[in-house]
């Protein structure tokens, strides 16, 4: 209470009320920012995915076009690391509203892969 707080210092009060509404102020500005910053990196992962996710759709459908003994050199030729294993996980981004597109993908790509397998 501002008034019993006054009555017993008429110096201090109009100090510690300001310094309280300075601090808080900085405090919610920084869990402002701090939020932004944790939905820009969940929706960035997200375009990520899908740019992969459509790399990789493109990839299968010239493939698909290719012959065998082209579509075995294609095949030598883009092997290496998966960018699926590389990236940010974050294990709190499920408390979003935003679709955990990872998981789809991973899921899309491991069907194309076994498809094209069975063309060898």
């Amino acid at each position: 209470d501002y008034d019993s707080l006054e009555e017993f210092d008429q110096i201090m009060a109009p100090i510690l009320v300001v310094l309280w509404l300075f601090f808080s102020g900085i405090l919610f500005i920084n869990l402002f920012i701090a939020m932004m910053s944790n939905t820009f990196q969940a929706v960035y992962d997200n375009a990520r995915d899908v740019a992969i996710m459509e790399t990789a759709s493109a990839i299968v459908s010239v493939e698909q076009g290719l012959r065998k003994s082209r579509l075995a050199q294609h095949r030598a030729e883009i092997q290496g690391e998966s960018p699926l294993s590389q990236g940010y996980d974050d294990p709190d981004e499920q408390e979003y509203k935003l679709p955990n597109l990872r998981a789809e993908i991973m899921e899309e790509v491991t069907g194309h892969t076994s498809q094209l397998s069975l063309l060898k």
